[in-house]
């Protein structure tokens, strides 16, 4: 089946400098050896299980702001039967050896674009995910991007986003982050959508990752699962050999409240999905070199946000 984005005014980012929001160099790294590449691993293979334990099919697959399209290649890599789609607003992006180049679409984000199939019909997507791409995004814009994904959604699809909560210091590059909001923020921002009756979805959840990592890593080192108080040690012999995905989580989550005050720890609420990411890309990461830190770093300053129909 073929297919093609038939807004055909969307053409990407024409400008390489200036643009609120834009670097051009983001998203052009076709090297292999890249961390900012072999880091997407444990988080494709992360997407494909957490979709599987809702027991639906991942049919349809679309990243937002894909850059080289790293995350989409190693889901394809490891659930070939899904049909993996990526679109990002850099021409140059269509180069890259990790997408495929009848499945992406040099397209601006934040402006209509439409992906439709052989038969001109609009293709719905099971899982939509913009990695650390929503700061990016200019606010007066915002409603536009939503509505793009919202209109490549079907009745039951996810959209799983991060939106780093810091600003580009380094001189020329601070226009990058144009959209900088922290978790309070971003509910504030959703729930005035939803006030305004301008709201997308259904439901939004917002999470902070900062304090679970930095709990986790504090509790690894108490228990002496760290050595070093280096994140990208494994944890001990007997959590590796744990065969209970449950029990490991669970493990996971009592590492993380051993290190709050008795007091704290029943007002402590770590939600599953934290608990989840959190053992993918520290505890099953570690086994794919070079993938942990990079995401204690990318995670502690962002923030995630699920939104459904």
């Amino acid at each position: 089946m073929r297919f093609q984005q038939r807004i055909k005014e969307n053409t990407g980012v024409l400008m390489t400098t200036g643009l609120p929001g834009y670097d051009h160099e983001d998203g052009l790294r076709f090297d292999d050896a890249h961390h900012l590449h072999t880091m997407m691993e444990p988080m494709a293979i992360f997407l494909i299980d957490f979709y599987k334990n809702m027991g639906r099919p991942l049919r349809n697959y679309l990243d937002v702001g894909s850059g080289a399209g790293s995350l989409g290649y190693f889901l394809k890599l490891h659930s070939p039967s899904t049909n993996v789609f990526t679109i990002d607003g850099n021409i140059e992006t269509i180069n890259s050896p990790y997408v495929d180049k009848d499945k992406h679409f040099i397209v601006r984000t934040d402006k209509n674009y439409e992906i439709v199939n052989q038969d001109n019909k609009i293709v719905q997507f099971d899982l939509i995910t913009s990695f650390e791409h929503l700061e990016h995004i200019q606010e007066k814009n915002f409603i536009q991007f939503l509505k793009n994904v919202k209109k490549h959604s079907h009745q039951q699809t996810l959209f799983i986003a991060t939106a780093a909560s810091w600003y580009h210091e380094e001189e020329g590059k601070e226009h990058v982050h144009c959209n900088v909001k922290d978790m309070f923020e971003w509910r504030e921002y959703f729930a005035s959508l939803k006030e305004q009756k301008l709201n997308i979805f259904n439901g939004v959840d917002c999470y902070e990752f900062a304090p679970a990592v930095l709990a986790l890593a504090s509790g690894m080192i108490q228990h002496g699962y760290l050595k070093n108080d280096h994140l990208t040690e494994l944890f001990s012999s007997k959590v590796a050999m744990m065969k209970d995905h449950k029990a490991l989580r669970e493990h996971i989550r009592d590492v993380i409240l051993s290190t709050q005050t008795p007091e704290n720890r029943k007002k402590v609420n770590i939600p599953d999905f934290v608990l989840e990411l959190l053992m993918y890309l520290f505890i099953y990461g570690p086994g794919l070199p070079g993938t942990t830190e990079p995401w204690a770093h990318r995670l502690a300053a962002s923030v995630a946000m699920i939104m459904y129909n």
